[in-house]
Parts: C-alpha cells; structure tokens; sequence
C-alpha cells in the first residue's frame, strides 16, 4: 500500500509537471504571436505615421507651389487676357507720359504657313508728342513687366513739329 501511494503522488507529481510544461509551451506560443501582432500593429502605426508626415510635408510643398505657380502665371497670360492686358499697360504708359495713343492692327491667332506654328498676338500702337515724350514711351515699353518683342519702330516729324512713333509689338509670353 505504501508502494501504491508513493506510486501515485509519482504519478501525479508527473503529470502535474507534463500539465505544466504544456501549459507553458501553450502560453509562450500565444505570447509569440500576440509579439507578432503586436510588431505588425507597430509597423502599421510607423507607416501611418509617416504618410501622416509624408501628407503634411505634401500639404505644405502644395502652398509654397501654388504661391509660385501664380506669380508664374501673373507673368503669362492667356491670349484672351494678353490682349487685354497688352492694350491697357500700352495705353497706361501712354497716360503717364501725356501722349495720345492709338491702337492699329491687332491679330491674335496667326500662324505660321511654313511651320503651322502659332505666332504670339501681336499690335500696332502708334503715338505722338514730342520727341522726349515719344522715346520714353519707347522705354516704358521695353521696361513693362511681360515679355514683349518690339519687331518694328517707325519715327517720323509732323509739320506741326510734333513726333509721330508707330510700334509694332508682339507678347512674348502667352500660353
């Protein structure tokens, strides 16, 4: 009987050590793979967190771009706003050296026949006053804050001993 005892708290003291060895292998094989989950939610939030900064930085080269693409576009014009904007700054200058202005020919959608290129919008403008006034015309226009080419200039004395200038100009930077 004393054998049959000391058999049994054997037994048991094995089984209780086989329980315990499974349940510690059962619970460190859910420890590694709440590590795991744990690493991947980890990775999730850095890459998050980096698109999170990726976007803002994004956010901000969009404003700084957006400030520079319209003091860009303040520069060209489209060809309805070039005309526009060519006959008022001509005219503007005329108004601030006292001559009187007028405008000639006018073309906006010319083409090159050999090229098939479209050629920039393109204006006579003619002027008169004295000789000081009419070449500082001639310096406005080449000092206007948009590209213009000033292809052709005809000087010429009235009888009336007053210039005559007439200029043949074309906007450069248009889209």
């Amino acid at each position: 009987m004393r054998d049959k005892k000391f058999i049994i708290t054997i037994s048991v003291i094995i089984l209780l050590n086989v329980a315990i060895a499974f349940g510690w292998f059962y619970l460190s094989s859910i420890i590694s793979i709440k590590s795991i989950e744990i690493y991947k939610i980890r990775e999730d939030i850095s890459t998050n967190d980096k698109m999170v900064k990726d976007n803002q930085l994004a956010e901000s080269l969009i404003t700084e771009l957006a400030d520079k693409k319209e003091k860009i576009d303040s520069v060209f014009w489209d060809k309805k706003d070039a005309t526009i904007g060519l006959i008022n700054s001509m005219e503007d200058v005329a108004k601030i050296i006292g001559v009187s202005g007028e405008f000639g020919d006018l073309k906006l959608d010319t083409m090159d026949v050999k090229t098939g290129e479209i050629k920039s919008p393109t204006a006579v403008f003619k002027v008169e006053g004295n000789f000081s006034q009419v070449f500082r015309v001639l310096v406005l226009l080449e000092n206007l804050p948009h590209s213009l080419d000033i292809e052709k200039t005809s000087l010429k004395k009235e009888t009336d001993g007053n210039w005559v200038a007439e200029f043949n100009v074309s906007l450069l930077n248009f889209y």
